[in-house]
């Protein structure tokens, strides 16, 4: 489990909190907040993780407690999770893609004889 603190930092040009790990296309350039700074028009949250027990395979069952805001903020992560994935999966396909036009008919035919890729 990571328990690293997170580390809040906001866009030089229009100010919004995100995360290090977030999606946020106004502005590359980040500045790191400090905690009064964090703490600033930010919403109180919670959220729970209670370990119930852990598996012979090191997967683990667990109940998670939150509160609506602790709510707000799982789904937005989660949401920006995916569509990371999807840019990442959309990127391997497209480049699959451009490696596909470059083979021969015959080196395609050796590869996939049925014609299905």
């Amino acid at each position: 489990m990571n328990n690293e603190p997170v580390v809040w930092t906001a866009c030089l040009d229009c100010g919004k909190k995100v995360t290090g790990d977030s999606i946020h296309t106004c502005s590359p350039q980040l500045k790191t907040l400090t905690d009064e700074e964090t703490k600033k028009g930010t919403k109180e949250m919670k959220i729970e993780l209670k370990i119930i027990n852990e598996n012979e395979d090191g997967s683990a069952n667990a109940m998670v407690d939150f509160d609506k805001e602790g709510l707000e903020f799982l789904v937005q992560e989660g949401i920006i999770h995916i569509l990371e994935q999807y840019i990442e999966q959309n990127k391997n396909a497209q480049e699959g893609q451009k490696l596909r036009k470059k083979l021969t008919k015959k080196q395609r035919k050796d590869i996939d004889p049925d014609g299905r890729c």
